[in-house]
């Protein structure tokens, strides 16, 4: 049951990844404009391809990265949680 618990909560951590990563996206598909990860302090806290291209692909690429791992990690989690109880059925049954 722990192991169940800790696939659990792994899924919603790594769901929680993807699903800010993905909101980050809609956003610039919606503004044009990628908010980024740290605050400078002196400068904007959006970028566009148009003000830096490097900035901005490097921003991009992160939360795609982040999405396709948080999407990897929800499978992974699925994948425990159905063979730890094909396992607790396994073991009733003998």
């Amino acid at each position: 049951m722990r192991k169940i618990g800790l696939a659990i909560l792994f899924g919603v951590l790594k769901g929680l990844i993807a699903y800010v990563s993905a909101e980050r996206l809609r956003d610039w598909y919606e503004t044009g404009q990628l908010a980024m990860h740290r605050k400078m302090p002196v400068g904007p806290d959006f970028v566009t391809y148009t003000s830096d291209p490097v900035e901005f692909l490097i921003e991009f690429d992160l939360n795609v990265f982040l999405i396709v791992i948080g999407t990897l990690g929800i499978l992974v989690a699925c994948r425990d949680i159905t063979l730890e109880i094909k396992r607790a059925r396994l073991t009733w049954l003998i």
